[in-house]
């Protein structure tokens, strides 16, 4: 008991330190919102392991009842867990129907739970406290294992999620650690070291998503330049071919001065969204400077470029037309890295081809409407 008593103890107070931080920067990362609440159901069975220890100490007729009710909670947090690691990790991705699908079993699992004092489905309690499985019992750990499997799909499917294969590796690794600690559980029933392995995943889990803010612009919420870099670097190294295209937001300096830095970083984050919308799950998007704006994609037909430039006008006007407050004009170019052009060669094309589609809409911007096609945008 005692070591159940302090190892419980010493995952509490660190989770209850994260849990702290994570509601500080709630409005910044809505995901917080999910740490948070996987943080305090760990927290409270953590909680409840120790009472009901200090209760076997000590065994009373009348604990029958406080500790089934331990035991159903126990249950109804363990599932209820797994629903929001996968609500965390698809979020953003999941649309309400999904959502209202994948609770179906949560709700199945809190009235068994509860039924199960009386029924002994899930669980059984005796006097004194005695407790053993019901003839239900394996239900709850398959769901579990349903959840956890739709987890790690959404962590290794390629295209979903713009982190990098280390970063899906790292979050599989902390999400598998309450596994194996279960599996353990099973061989020693004398220890109960599944929720404090929840717990220590937590704790792993804040310190990666705090690393994963430092690859992120947080006024626009696309990869920074750094995160740029490193990809440029490993495109160089691996010889990869790749699509890069470059974006450049005109007269923001301009917005700046006349109409102040509030209004100049409304037009940036509109802008980032029209970006990230066209290339979500084509490449990834990267502010790389005060108005410059970069994405990277895979090599595709010159059409296909051509109609992500269209989509990405459609979703810039429908943004002008939305917002009142100023017009988005956005310069573009592309150009391909191959085997014989390298992705820095690359870049400098695009950036060249996005300097001269800016000067001919600067140009046709002073003209009346009989205005030539836009030119080629890439080298």
């Amino acid at each position: 008991m005692d070591s159940l008593f302090f190892i419980n103890l010493f995952s509490i107070i660190p989770l209850l330190f994260t849990m702290s931080l994570a509601y500080r920067h709630i409005l910044q990362n809505n995901k917080n919102i999910y740490y948070l609440s996987a943080a305090v159901l760990t927290c409270l069975q953590l909680f409840m392991e120790i009472v009901m220890a200090l209760m076997a100490r000590h065994p009373q007729e009348y604990y029958r009842m406080p500790i089934a009710l331990f035991i159903a909670f126990g249950f109804i947090f363990s599932l209820l867990f797994f629903y929001i690691i996968f609500l965390f990790v698809g979020a953003g991705r999941l649309s309400d129907t999904v959502k209202r699908l994948a609770v179906i079993p949560v709700i199945l699992n809190v009235a068994i739970s509860f039924l199960s004092i009386q029924t002994g489905w899930l669980f059984e309690v005796f006097e004194f406290g005695v407790y053993v499985r019901g003839p239900l019992y394996i239900i709850e750990p398959i769901a579990c294992i349903g959840y956890s499997i739709v987890i790690f799909c959404f962590l290794l499917a390629p295209g979903q999620e713009e982190r990098t294969k280390s970063d899906k590796l790292l979050l599989c690794a902390i999400f598998m650690l309450p596994w194996v600690a279960a599996v353990i559980q099973i061989f020693y029933s004398s220890l109960l070291i599944t929720w404090s392995s929840i717990a220590l995943s937590l704790l792993i889990l804040y310190i990666f998503l705090l690393d994963q803010q430092f690859k992120y612009d947080v006024q626009t919420g696309l990869k920074n330049r750094k995160s740029f870099e490193l990809h440029m670097q490993e495109l160089d190294r691996s010889g990869k071919e790749a699509t890069i295209f470059v974006f450049d937001l005109n007269n923001l300096k301009n917005v700046n001065d006349h109409l102040g830095h509030l209004s100049g970083d409304e037009r940036l984050s509109r802008t980032a969204s029209c970006i990230k919308k066209t290339f979500q799950g084509v490449g990834e998007s990267y502010r790389i400077g005060g108005d410059e704006f970069c994405s990277i994609c895979g090599v595709f037909p010159i059409g296909q470029a051509e109609q992500l430039f269209a989509c990405l006008d459609a979703y810039i006007e429908e943004s002008n037309r939305l917002f009142s407050s100023g017009k988005i004009v956005l310069a573009h170019g592309y150009a391909v890295a191959s085997k014989t052009v390298s992705p820095y060669q690359a870049f400098s094309l695009a950036d060249n081809a996005m300097y001269r589609h800016k000067a001919f809409e600067k140009q046709i911007s002073q003209l009346p409407a009989d205005e030539p096609e836009s030119p080629v945008r890439e080298v």
